[in-house]
């Protein structure tokens, strides 16, 4: 019985082999999509699982602050807080801090860049990490190190590299190492991605502002509870450094300790400020692609279901005939089932082999990301396909099953049952189909628009094509410039302690009359304003070496004085910084962008900085191009500090993430609104090739009537162009929406979808659909009607 069905199934497949080849590459290209989201997904739900035992519970220490009716959380406690918590322990197993910084580390005479973590000896029990040699009982000895299999290679190359010795030069101390072990390199869904661990006693040296007693600088904190105890009780036991906290730093008040689960942690602390870790995918990162993939799969099984209702009119005899000789519904049920599961497997296959180009492809376009089909250790995507093809196998052919097994015999067999080829569901279906493609036109033309709005967008300040790097003090600032400006390339060099668009800020409450603020600081030169092109709309900038504007001036943001001082005129007020220190407005300037496009500005004074307190150099030349200037830093580099590596980079990095991730999402939706025209038009040239075959009589008798070519082509279009109104309604209104959302939720600024966008994809789309059908509509509205009627 089932060797008849599979008999029958590829017969009737092979005798469509046209429109099967069509559904089967549709089919494939949409399993693939699948696989492609399915992978996204496991990765980012994964995340740091590998971590996870059944003998304690792992806790990041999170705080939250309020201010001025703000909450914001942060996953980074005080460095006193963890030392009181290891010495008290109370509810906690395993208390150990986390902080991580880039070295540039020795090795006999080459230099290389190096991210340390500075952990506790408990790091290592609370977060089991395969040893590949070495033990991890030398991690309470400073004096070693361990490296991952990439940082080891990278070090010594072929070499062992057991017992080799590294060296790291800091600002007040030289720090020497052993390394005392090789960790596997972790994945990249883990929260801990850097190349090296080390006693956390060796961050000491290094900077000489922290220490294990001191609350005002802070460190990410993990904490293990065993089973048996409450979290209810722990945060009570951290509920009691509130008031510790608040009275070392009145400038930086929390309302609360909290414990973050480890598992899920990544994904949380994407909304987090300053953390150590490494975050998860961004929600839009994870639900673009499943959402795009079902639509996609939906499509494709909407294809199926329309060919299928379509050619059935081929086989009306075949039911007919079978139906008369004693055959039950249910065998004709099982055998269309049985021929679109088949169709739905051979469609399986050509998917997974399609994911072999999708997947690698899809994951080298996200650096944060590394996926793969690795069929023979993930079992779960084998049961995802397994699930995937019984879905699409039962909801694309249930419905034509039950649909023709209900054709009467008799009917059939008399020549009076009459079957167009299409009914309600299957224009509504085509209909749901066009819809689905509009919204993917829509979204691609939404982010190619969003990129050339967000590069013409004023910052505030121009950081295009400026170089910078970070300097360890005053004197080694002062080599570095000498050296570049000896160099005619080079046209401008400044410092200052602090970057518009990175490189640190600090954070500050600004006092004005009874109101009060929180701001970001900056302490900037005034050349740094000069060479930015910081816009001043009221005021003045910075004076040269001026004590006094060192002292007591500041220069605030539009905002900040939109908000502060609403009404009133900013220039010479007094402000209050930290309720001690009085300031004096001395310049607005306009509200500059210090977040780039991903979070909202946030109101900004700008103090004086003397070259004293110079912690970056910030480089400009007119007539280089960026590698250029690049090249040119890094060999001065080499001249003032051989023993140190290179790390500069350019300001705009923030800006140029953002385009990366607006480039990306245009190649996604761009291939997924291609695919899932394709399918459509695929669809559409289908049903309407089967629907003319079946109306060429009619075609034929019109023409003898004295129908024309236009009027013979209307009428066949008739449909489809209803069709495409509707979907071109819906799919409009849907795309907006959708691409307004994933916008919204990766950027605080971007564009919102013009009239101009919306009409340019109903034209792709419609011009896409006209073009797929009209070869076929004109030919059959040419023929000649003695072809067709001949046989009456």
């Amino acid at each position: 019985m089932i060797r008849n069905y599979l008999l029958l199934s590829f017969r009737n497949l092979w005798r469509n082999k046209l429109y099967v080849s069509i559904n089967l590459v549709g089919m494939g290209i949409a399993i693939a999509c699948t696989i492609v989201a399915y992978l996204n997904y496991q990765f980012n739900h994964q995340f740091d699982t590998h971590f996870l035992q059944d003998d304690k519970s792992v806790y990041r220490i999170n705080i939250q602050r309020e201010f001025n009716g703000k909450t914001t959380p942060y996953g980074i406690v005080p460095f006193a807080l963890v030392e009181n918590l290891k010495q008290e322990k109370g509810y906690f197993t395993e208390v150990s801090h986390f902080r991580q910084s880039g070295l540039s580390v020795r090795h006999q005479e080459d230099v290389f860049g190096l991210e340390v973590a500075f952990v506790d000896a408990e790091f290592a029990a609370m977060f089991p990490m395969n040893l590949l040699e070495g033990s991890w009982e030398g991690l309470s000895d400073k004096k070693n190190i361990y490296l991952t299999e990439k940082a080891a290679m990278k070090l010594f190359g072929n070499q062992p590299a057991l017992g080799q010795t590294i060296s790291h030069m800091g600002d007040s101390a030289q720090v020497e190492w052993l390394v005392a072990g090789v960790i596997e390199n972790p994945p990249y869904n883990s929260s801990f991605q850097a190349e090296a661990f080390t006693q956390l006693d060796n961050v000491y040296p290094l900077d000489t502002q922290l220490g294990p007693d001191n609350w005002n600088y802070f460190t990410t904190a993990f904490v293990a509870l065993a089973p048996t105890q409450s979290v209810e009780a722990a945060h009570e036991q951290l509920s009691r450094y509130i008031a510790i906290q608040n009275a070392a730093r009145e400038d930086f008040i929390i309302t609360s300790f909290w414990l973050d689960p480890l598992e899920g942690m990544a994904a949380r602390s994407v909304e987090l400020w300053g953390t150590w870790t490494h975050d998860a995918l961004p929600v839009p990162a994870v639900i673009a692609p499943i959402v795009m993939a079902v639509l996609i799969l939906l499509i494709a099984c909407f294809n199926f279901t329309n060919t299928a209702i379509a050619m059935a009119g081929r086989r009306l005899k075949e039911i007919g005939i079978r139906k008369v000789m004693g055959g039950q519904k249910r065998q004709l049920v099982t055998q269309f089932l049985v021929e679109n599961s088949v169709l739905c497997l051979l469609s399986l296959l050509l998917g997974v082999l399609l994911a072999e180009l999708l997947v690698p492809t899809y994951s080298a376009m996200w650096e944060f990301l590394e996926i793969s089909t690795n069929y023979s250790e993930n079992l779960s995507l084998l049961g995802f396909l397994l699930l995937i093809l019984l879905a699409v196998s039962v909801f694309s052919g249930a419905y034509p099953s039950l649909y023709i097994s209900k054709f009467e015999p008799t009917a059939i067999l008399k020549g009076t049952f009459r079957f167009s080829g299409s009914n309600r569901l299957t224009k509504v279906l085509l209909t749901l189909q066009f819809a689905i493609s509009l919204i993917a036109i829509v979204s691609g033309f939404t982010f190619i628009e969003n990129s050339d709005y967000q590069k013409s967008l004023d910052l505030g300040y121009k950081p295009q094509k400026i170089a910078m790097a970070y300097m360890e003090n005053a004197d080694a600032y002062e080599r570095y410039r000498s050296s570049l400006l000896s160099r005619p390339e080079v046209s401008q060099v400044v410092g200052g302690r602090h970057s518009l668009s990175s490189g640190g800020r600090y954070t500050a409450t600004l006092g004005y009359n009874s109101e009060k603020m929180e701001v970001n600081g900056y302490n900037l030169s005034e050349d740094y304003l000069s060479m930015l092109d910081v816009q001043f709309v009221a005021g003045r900038n910075f004076t040269p070496d001026s004590e006094t504007d060192r002292k007591e001036s500041v220069i605030i943001s539009e905002g900040l004085a939109r908000e502060l001082m609403p009404g009133q005129e900013a220039l010479g007020e007094r402000l209050l910084l930290n309720d001690t220190l009085s300031l004096y407005v001395v310049g607005v300037v306009r509200d500059i962008y210090n977040n780039g496009f991903w979070d909202p500005l946030q109101p900004a004074m700008i103090r004086y900085a003397a070259p004293s307190d110079y912690q970056y150099i910030f480089v400009k030349s007119d007539g280089l191009s960026r590698s250029a200037l690049a090249t040119v830093m890094e060999q001065e580099w080499k001249k003032v500090f051989p023993s140190r590596l290179y790390g500069g980079y350019f300001m705009d990095g923030g800006i140029e993430g953002s385009e990366e991730v607006n480039t990306n999402l245009v190649k996604v939706f761009s291939f997924l609104g291609l695919v899932a025209l394709l399918l459509s038009a695929t669809g559409l040239f289908t049903l309407v090739s089967l629907t003319i075959l079946k109306r060429m009589k009619e075609i034929g008798v019109r023409k003898i009537l004295g129908a024309s070519i236009p009027h013979i082509a209307f009428v066949i279009n008739k449909d489809s162009l209803i069709i495409l109104a509707i979907s071109s309604a819906l799919g409009a209104v849907a795309g907006v929406y959708l691409a307004q959302f994933l916008m919204s939720t990766i950027w605080a600024y971007y564009t919102h979808v013009t009239w101009l966008t919306v009409a340019l994809s109903i034209v792709s789309l419609l011009a896409c659909a006209l073009l797929t059908i009209s070869g076929k509509v004109l030919s059959a509205a040419r023929t000649n009607p003695v072809d067709t009627l001949r046989s009456e």
